[in-house]
């Protein structure tokens, strides 16, 4: 961590970066490597097996057009009774979507006595529902590799009241005879009431802020994580979106089928929305991050005392952009250019005047460089760092130091301690993921996806690395 007396000392961005270089090795050499903590995990003769496929991620958007948030989503919604009502209407709906995109098929309004678009009800049973779903089967069937799932009702037990608990079970039971394979869920605002309604494929929640509320029940989860909140601090949402990244590095527990975010506008012109202007930027950024990586990580987002904040996307070129309060929603190119293999790993480092921002990126021949953006928004030029990294490296703040872990060329973790670290640790293992950092309990991790497929570990016990443990 910088201390407040090297800040003081330190008046202006030459000597900052004259120091930062002056402390900084030369490249790791095999001599060095060979002195380094050995563990690694067991091979095995067998192929790797890749990390499983990301979690969804999407938008219940307030009042946007029937394609709305597209491009930072991984599914679309779509809605009986508002959005469609025949068959022929439905398969207009589903080719509407973004063909990269899956198809979320909401149910709801099928149980309502009036068929009206709203939520009031009154509410039938399910021969009801059955009698108005029947003519859609065969468009629902044909289409089966476009849904993400069938979602027959949202929060039963909250104000929307709805359908008793046993004409639910009588409706997935059809559609699993019916439509095969495609996941059916119920949305309650309390997670403990998903057991009412035990066939269903996933469990949800509106109340989907920590995926332990709903992990101990063992199937996979959709989370709602906006978790009913209007306008949340983006911290908190930060603080979220990475123990969500925490699930998914375990293996023990249900996956997270999904993210839900609702009822805001984000990046359409049309639509409503409670969100502050740095909260949708956020939400925009992680979406297109999942999208377009196919991935979950650390977002690349820093914020300052004062309430200003800088969010950072990697484009389509490799070049490497930016955005802050005084200039969203337009991304601009680095003032000292750059491109990047992946996304910048972001830390936002305190100190005594405000917040000096560090910029960690992977360049060509998967070599290390960062640069820094002080706190009166001065940019640094781009430095080397030791080592190579062959996916995107994880920067965490823990214990008032900064650590910062990457996959080497040999595929094996090395970690480093301290913002002017000078030496790489090697954990060993062989990972097929980026890592990733997460706190166990009070304890430091940093965990991969090992070749088998399964996650595994190494927890910092104060004074050194544990040894490899299982998730």
């Amino acid at each position: 961590m910088f201390s407040q007396t090297f800040f003081k000392s330190q008046l202006s961005v030459i000597v900052l970066i004259g120091a930062l270089s002056a402390l900084l090795p030369s490249p790791i050499s095999a001599s060095f490597l060979a002195n380094l903590l050995e563990s690694d995990l067991p091979s095995d003769a067998a192929p790797a097996i890749p990390p499983p496929a990301p979690f969804g991620f999407g938008f219940l958007a307030g009042l946007t057009p029937l394609n709305g948030e597209a491009s930072i989503s991984t599914w679309n919604d779509i809605h009986f009774g508002c959005d469609f009502s025949t068959a022929q209407e439905l398969q207009a709906d589903i080719d509407a979507v973004d063909p990269e995109n899956t198809v979320i098929v909401s149910f709801s309004v099928a149980w309502h006595q009036l068929g009206e678009c709203n939520f009031n009800g009154p509410w039938g049973a399910a021969p009801l529902f059955i009698s108005r779903i029947a003519p859609l089967v065969d468009t629902l069937h044909a289409n089966r590799e476009r849904l993400f799932a069938l979602w027959l009702f949202d929060e039963p037990d909250a104000n929307h009241d709805g359908p008793e608990s046993a004409e639910l079970i009588a409706a997935i039971d059809y559609l699993h005879e019916q439509v095969p394979g495609v996941p059916t869920f119920v949305n309650w605002f309390s997670p403990s009431r998903n057991e009412r309604v035990p066939n269903a494929d996933w469990y949800a929640t509106t109340k989907g802020e920590d995926p332990a509320d709903l992990a101990h029940f063992g199937k996979p989860m959709f989370l709602w994580w906006f978790d009913n909140d209007a306008n949340p601090d983006p911290r908190t949402v930060n603080r979220r979106w990475e123990r969500m990244i925490g699930h998914y590095y375990t293996t023990n527990g249900p996956p997270i089928a999904s993210l839900g975010w609702c009822c805001d506008r984000i990046i359409e012109e049309q639509g409503i929305s409670d969100n502050s202007v740095e909260l949708n930027a956020y939400l925009a950024n992680i979406g297109l991050m999942r999208k377009e990586t196919n991935s979950v990580s650390r977002a690349a987002y820093a914020r300052r005392n004062d309430g200003s904040w800088y969010l950072f996307q990697r484009e389509m070129d490799d070049t490497l952009t930016y955005t802050n309060n005084q200039i969203f929603p337009e991304y601009r190119p680095f003032p000292i250019g750059g491109t990047s293999a992946f996304y910048p790993s972001i830390h936002a480092v305190p100190g005594p005047q405000d917040v000096w921002i560090r910029i960690l990126r992977v360049v060509e021949d998967d070599s290390l460089q960062v640069a820094w953006i002080t706190p009166d928004d001065t940019w640094s030029d781009w430095f080397d760092l030791p080592g190579q990294a062959t996916a995107r490296p994880d920067v965490f703040a823990f214990d008032d130091d900064m650590w910062q872990a990457i996959r080497e060329v040999d595929d094996a973790v090395y970690v480093q301690r301290g913002v002017f670290g000078r030496t790489w640790v090697r954990l060993g293992g062989q990972t097929t993921s980026a890592p990733f950092f997460k706190v166990v309990d009070g304890k430091l991790r940093v965990a991969i996806f090992g070749p088998t497929g399964r996650v595994h570990s190494r927890q910092w016990d104060g004074t050194g690395w544990e040894q490899w443990r299982r998730e």
